[in-house]
């Protein structure tokens, strides 16, 4: 009888832990990408003071900055190929982005002397990610993301990486806001943007 339950039960026991191999060995080659914001989301409306500076996009007033730390967690590859903020609003995202951004806001501290205070943001500093992105398995890329559009975002939005394997999803909080004040005599072109080089 013994001898039968062996013969009969081998198989079953080898089919079982090909079974467990096989989930596992699936489960860990399965695109797994955590999103990691690094930093508060900003969003600004720069100082413009020529077609130059801070940047080339003149027809979008406001740009979003987001700091994020990409983490591969499955075994094999995962290729980005693009980032979004979905909006019902067109938003680009671009490598060619500015230096140096600078923004004149308001003054509102009554311990501070003027009519208006300067921020600064320094793009020197910072990694940019720029598609295409390889991520090898358990493996990170850090860096900011910058986004362009015409008009103010909402305080939540939603953002989406596409890559060569699966789209990935989370929510972004816009928690810090910076507007210029800065009048200047600058005048944008009017210009079909569907002929602009992106």
């Amino acid at each position: 009888m013994i001898d039968n339950m062996i013969k009969y039960g081998l198989p079953f026991l080898s089919l079982g832990i090909s079974l467990v191999t096989f989930y596992f060995s699936t489960w860990s080659q399965r695109a797994k990408l955590k999103i990691e914001l690094t930093g508060k989301t900003r969003e600004m409306k720069p100082d413009r003071v020529n077609y130059d500076f801070p940047d080339r996009y003149i027809f979008d007033d406001y740009r979003l900055f987001v700091d994020v730390l990409l983490i591969n967690k499955s075994s094999t590859p995962i290729t980005i190929t693009e980032f979004r903020i979905k909006n019902e609003a067109k938003i680009r995202y671009s490598d060619q982005t500015g230096s140096f951004y600078k923004v004149t806001i308001k003054n509102t501290n009554k311990t501070l002397v003027g009519d208006s205070i300067e921020i600064s943001y320094d793009f020197n500093q910072v990694p940019k990610l720029l598609p295409p992105i390889v991520i090898p398995p358990y493996s990170v890329e850090l860096g900011t993301l910058v986004f362009f559009y015409k008009n103010p975002l909402p305080n939540k939005v939603k953002f989406e990486i596409i890559s060569s394997r699966r789209k990935f999803k989370r929510k972004i909080d816009v928690s810090l806001r910076s507007y210029s004040v800065l009048q200047t005599n600058l005048e944008i072109p009017e210009v079909d943007e569907s002929f602009l080089d992106l």
